[in-house]
This record gives C-alpha cells, structure tokens and sequence, in this order.
C-alpha cells in the first residue's frame, strides 16, 4: 500500500533517479545486453564525449555512476513492472531488518510484548519512513537492516581475541555482510557501516587488527563498485562540501545574529541543536518540509516519553553497573551523536585534510544521517526496559495498559506513514523554480569504443564474484570447523 496507492508519477524527489535506475536494469534483462552505457532521460547528453558526458545529471557510463544495483533480486524485473518491484524491494528489507530484530530479541531474551515494541519503533520511526516515501531508501536500502547491522557489530565486540577461528569467522561474515549492503546500496550506506564500526572498534582496541582485516577484505569484495567508480566516474571532479548537521535550518529556537558573546553563541547554539533533535522526534513533518526526511526521528511525544520512562525503569534496576557494562557502546554512540550534529563532522575532516595534505572522499555529506545509528541504539536498549516499567507499575490493570500503549504508539507511527506514503510525498512536492522535469527515456546504448572501461568492469566484477564464492567456502569452512582440523592434520595431530 505504501507505494501502490493512489496515481503516482515516479517524478518527484529522489524517484527521479530510483525509478529510472531500475528501469535501466529492466530493459537491459529484456534485450539481453550489459548496460555498459545507458540513457534515463529525454534530454541532451552534456560532457566532452558521450563516453563521458551526463545525461539528466547521471553519468552515461552506467556502471560508472555509483548506483549500479547488481543484487540477485533484479532478475525479477524482467518479468515484473518496475512498480511492483519497488513495492516487492520494501518487503524484502523489511524482512531481512525483521530478521535483524528477532536475533536481538533472542539476544536480548525479550518478551513478546517488548519485542513488538522494538519491531513496531524499529520499522515505522520517521527517519525510515520519511526515506521510504520520497525515494532515498531504494538507493541507500541498507538504512532498513541497521537492526542486524548493529547485532553483527555487538557480536564483533563479544570474540575472544584468542580465540583465532572466532576472530576470522566474525571478520569474514562482516565482510560478507559489507558485500551484500553494496549489492543492495549506495556507497553512502557502507561509507555509514564501515565508519560506525571503525568507532566502535576504537573502544576496544584489541578488536582492531580483526576489523582492519574485514575492512580490506571488503575493499576487496567491492572491486565492482571500487574501480569503475573512481576510474571512470564523475565523482571526484565534482568539488563535495559537508554540510551542517541538527542546529541549522528550520525549527530554530534563537537566532545566533543575535548573541553579542561567544557564550552567548554557544548557549544559543546547543540549545538550537537540542531543540532541533526535539522537534525531529515530536513533530510529524511531511515532504513539504524541505530536507525534513534528511532530519527526522520522528516518534511522536508519547514515542519519546515511553522510551525516557523505559530507560529510566532499566537504569534503576541495573543502575549499580548500568554504565560500566555498557560504556563500550554507549560512548561510541555519544561520539557518533557529537558528529551529527553541527559543523563538528565538516571542521574534523578539513582539519585531518589540512594537517596530512590529503583528500577524503565524501561519501556523505550530510551528518544529520549518522543518528539513525545511536537512535536505533537507543530503541534497542529502551526495549530492554519495557517490562520493568510496567512491574514497577503497582495497580491492579499495569498488563492491559502495557497493551494500550503499544497500541497507541502503533496508531500514532501509521498515522504518520500514510502521510510519508508515496503518493502523499507526491502530493506535498513543491517543485522548485530551477528544476526542469525531464521526460523518461531508457535506452541501454549500444557504443563502440571505450574498450578500457569496459574491461574495467568485467574484470572488477568477476574479482568480485571469484573472491566472494572463494570467500563463502572459507566460512562455510570455519563454521564446520575444518579449517583447524585440517590444521591439525598436516601437524600430524
């Protein structure tokens, strides 16, 4: 229903590109052809050479462009409508974020009702949905696996680094996992998993070595995407600027025009960047707040204060070692909350430019997207404190208010997702004053030449398909634990 209700064009906001992207890969499995070079739009191809030039903003050399989807899903488009593949590609993220929670509820030992808890503020918070309905998340998909994200990272964190076989099978089944999200998403998201992990790691240095290992090997992996992208694409000539993060734009509580002092600029600062983090939790913003989907949480006010009373009710019932058990988590997700905020994620990265002379790619230019992390971090904990909370509660109908409140916290989430639904956010688009609309054209171009980028690609991607099956047998391997035993023979144990 989400995005099969009501007329929808496919033209507005990010749909623009998703929906042609798909149809690209549609059309190349009908007539059988790699689309080396493809068109999207009934527009001009603007560059030196076609090879390449541009055609409505994206790059002619297809795979070149960042958004090459290349997972096994897409066999279904030959045979389905585009449409319908859309709405077949939310389930199947929902899914597999479904099967994410179910191993933190095990994890966890959760009963049913915190458990329908966490699925319900997992899946329908405002950050997912509103990314949902104006087509971010059918490029960046891996925003809807965060849950298992976040357990296999809490796994890597629980190995004994003595324990050696642990340490390879953890490290590889990352690298797996980091794979699959680029075969399923934008650079954008593995930039995402590889940088929160990176400052969970730094908590526990020890684990270190094992996660540089998953890190190259991914790197490795992702020879499909690495190398057609940095050789032939676009993306470093164009100048990339990180943007400001929760504290600027709308929602604004003072103006900082008006503070006389520095601390006055402070104060008036935090308090702006606290009461935008507010406000992208209790308000129910819809598309025609513009970038509201780049900065909302939302929750709804009873969202937020069931969740406060949560993790107050788990603190007081651990509080004698709440912290010390889990400083390792929650002062990395401190860290990543700092960086969303402000220009904090923008002056690091020119000051580690500035210092080493270097250049870092940005991936992401928008911090605001970190707190999904730390936020998905804080449902997860919260649920741990759902039932203690309704225990505490001593009055004679504390279960049947435990349902009410799901209830009501259900009601108000798809309240809020029908307004996120993508014919609404159609309906909300308000279509800026420089945007010219291209009518759709997909054409998979049959070009002679460009032989080099080509051979690029078939040799990146075999690379990656070699490594990955070889990959595959490794851990098969390891999880039947015959590597060592293999080991052991040829030391004649």
């Amino acid at each position: 229903m989400f995005s099969k209700f009501g007329d929808i064009t496919w033209k507005t906001y990010d749909w623009v590109g998703t929906y042609q992207w798909f149809d690209i890969i549609k059309q190349s499995l009908i007539l059988g052809k790699i689309p080396y070079h493809a068109i999207a739009y009934d527009t001009k191809v603007i560059g030196n050479n076609i090879f390449e030039g541009t055609n409505g903003g994206y790059d002619i050399r297809w795979f070149s462009g960042g958004y090459a989807f290349i997972s096994p899903t897409i066999i279904l488009l030959k045979y389905i409508s585009v449409e319908n593949f859309i709405a077949l590609s939310f389930v199947f993220y929902y899914l597999i974020g479904l099967y994410g929670i179910k191993k933190w509820v095990i994890e966890l030992k959760l009963s049913q009702e915190a458990s329908f808890f966490l699925i319900i503020m997992l899946s329908f918070n405002g950050a997912i949905i509103s990314k949902m309905g104006i087509g971010h998340l059918l490029y960046c998909n891996a925003y809807m696996i965060i849950p298992l994200y976040l357990y296999i990272i809490y796994r890597f964190t629980l190995i004994d680094n003595k324990n050696i076989q642990s340490c390879l099978k953890i490290s590889i089944l990352f690298s797996i996992f980091i794979f699959f999200t680029k075969l399923n998403a934008n650079g954008q998201n593995v930039y995402q998993f590889l940088f929160i992990g990176l400052i969970v790691m730094l908590f526990q240095p020890k684990k270190l070595i094992w996660y540089g290992f998953s890190l190259i090997h991914s790197f490795f992996l992702m020879s499909f995407y690495i190398f057609p992208t940095f050789l032939y694409g676009n993306y470093g000539t164009v100048e990339r600027t990180i943007f400001a993060g929760y504290g600027f734009g709308e929602d604004l509580y003072f103006s900082l025009e008006f503070s006389e002092t520095i601390f006055k600029t402070f104060y008036y600062h935090f308090f702006n960047i606290i009461n935008h983090i507010m406000y992208a939790l209790i308000k129910p913003y819809n598309a025609s707040y513009d970038a509201s989907w780049e900065f909302s949480l939302y929750i709804g006010k009873f969202g937020l204060l069931f969740i406060t009373l949560c993790l107050i009710s788990l603190y007081f019932k651990n509080k004698k070692y709440f912290f010390k058990k889990n400083y390792k988590y929650i002062l990395p997700a401190l860290v990543v909350t700092v960086l969303s905020v402000s220009l904090l994620k923008r002056e690091i990265f020119n000051s580690i430019e500035n210092i080493f002379h270097i250049t870092i790619p940005k991936v992401d230019r928008l911090p605001s997207r970190l707190i999904i992390y730390p936020f998905s971090l804080t449902i997860i904990i919260a649920s741990l404190g759902f039932d203690s909370l309704f225990d505490s509660i001593k009055i004679k109908h504390a279960k049947k208010l435990k349902y009410i409140s799901l209830i009501v916290i259900s009601i108000i989430l798809f309240y809020n997702s029908y307004f996120w639904s993508v014919h609404q956010t159609e309906m909300n688009y308000i279509l800026p004053q420089d945007e010219t609309r291209h009518l759709f054209k997909t054409t998979i171009l049959n070009l002679s030449g460009d032989d080099a980028y080509k051979r690029t690609v078939n040799i990146s991607y075999l690379v990656s398909l070699t490594l990955f099956l070889f990959t595959l047998y490794i851990y098969w391997l390891l999880k039947k634990n015959k590597i060592f035993k293999i080991k052991s023979y040829v030391n004649g144990k």
